[in-house]
């Protein structure tokens, strides 16, 4: 794809967002950070920190949940944020990049209560880690051409784990198989999200994930080997021990850390997401714009469609809307007298992946109708197992 077609993709997509609710930009030129989240973008983000969440806490069993400020953390960033905006021809590269140099390694000695609590939870003493979600906001200029991939504003998924030395690389690795692995799980196109192992200026080991934006390939998430470092200056500054047992012997952690980029994650896979593509009609051919999200991350899973409106109808759609919502399943109900082909336009483009369709077939029979937004192609079921087919 050339640089012409990618920036006319990301404009496309940017009014897509803005006119159905994903990300709405401000107009006022005081505003610091002019981008707000609507229902759809919303509930995107919280999908995807969810996710997050799961794969990093959830199913590891190593990992600590904790809340945190992270004062200093956020301070060293918005400096790091404030100085690359006075430069905005260096790109992104010295925006979110450099933040992670410059405030990768988090305040420890904000997180050190949660370390300790973390050991004492731990039957088998180390490896342990810390995962927090944070907000950083700064004084950086808003630049939008790059829309929600801001030098000056960030949403972090954050782990820091702690390992003995002799594990350090093993641990590392693990990490980076299974980081870039759940940023490609999400992607129709799993091969651009890419890792490259560098050294940064201080030595340490550095595995970047990188996703192509339209400017170029661009950090979203990064993780770091420090090493016994941090953990050997927190000990000398607070006059507080952070050794672990290891048989005889005293050690001091080594840690990693994983920052990744939630509004960057986000805009990724909203510019893979969306597709304008020519489809066969009975008069020639017509454009049909979708947003094909994972479902994992679709805001909507699910929309319930009375197609002739009746009051039997509209009850039964309650009962199922309720149904799924019970499951925590986001649905939306809708009519459509005239035009269902109106309606699964706007569906699609917001991303939803299914609609549940009630005709009068649905009183006479007890059978539905599941649309697919891939495929545009329906399946008639009982409307018992409406819940066992689309498995969300």
């Amino acid at each position: 794809m050339s640089s012409k077609v990618r920036l006319g993709h990301f404009k496309k997509v940017i009014a897509l967002c803005q006119r159905y609710g994903f990300i709405h930009q401000s107009t006022a030129a005081t505003d610091t950070f002019p981008l707000s989240y609507g229902h759809l973008g919303s509930e995107l983000r919280r999908n995807l920190i969810n996710s997050w969440w799961r794969d990093v806490v959830t199913q590891q069993g190593l990992i600590t949940g904790v809340d945190s400020p992270f004062t200093k953390h956020i301070q060293h960033i918005s400096e790091a944020s404030t100085a690359a905006a006075a430069d905005p021809t260096e790109g992104t590269e010295q925006g979110f990049s450099t933040s992670l140099d410059k405030g990768g390694s988090i305040a420890l000695a904000d997180l050190l209560p949660h370390y300790q609590n973390a050991l004492t939870m731990s039957e088998r003493g180390l490896p342990v880690g810390l995962a927090t979600v944070g907000h950083h906001r700064s004084h950086g200029s808003f630049k939008p051409d790059r829309y929600i991939f801001q030098s000056h504003a960030f949403t972090y998924m954050h782990l820091s784990f702690f390992c003995a030395p002799k594990d350090a690389s093993r641990w590392q690795n693990m990490w980076q198989r299974s980081r870039l692995q759940w940023w490609k799980k999400f992607s129709w196109t799993p091969s651009t999200f890419t890792s490259t192992d560098v050294r940064n200026e201080d030595g340490k080991q550095v595995i970047e994930i990188k996703y192509p934006f339209p400017w170029g390939e661009d950090v979203i998430e990064r993780l770091t080997n420090h090493g016994s470092t941090p953990m050997e200056e927190i000990q000398e500054k607070k006059q507080t021990l952070v050794g672990v047992r290891d048989g005889r012997k005293l050690i001091i952690p080594h840690l990693i850390q994983s920052v990744g980029y939630l509004e960057g994650g986000m805009l990724a896979y909203l510019l893979e997401a969306y597709q304008d593509v020519n489809v066969p009609t009975t008069t020639g051919k017509k454009k049909r714009q979708f947003m094909r999200l994972h479902t994992n991350l679709c805001p909507v899973k699910v929309a319930i469609v009375i197609v002739q409106a009746s009051d039997q109808l509209q009850e039964v759609s309650d009962l199922l809307a309720k149904d799924f919502r019970s499951a925590d399943v986001n649905v939306i109900q809708a009519t459509e007298d005239k035009s269902p082909s109106k309606t699964f336009e706007k569906l699609d483009i917001m991303g939803v992946p299914y609609s549940v369709l009630l005709t009068e077939d649905t009183v006479k029979s007890g059978t539905v109708k599941i649309r697919s937004r891939d495929t545009t192609l329906t399946q008639e079921i009982n409307i018992t197992k409406v819940m066992q087919t689309l498995q969300l």
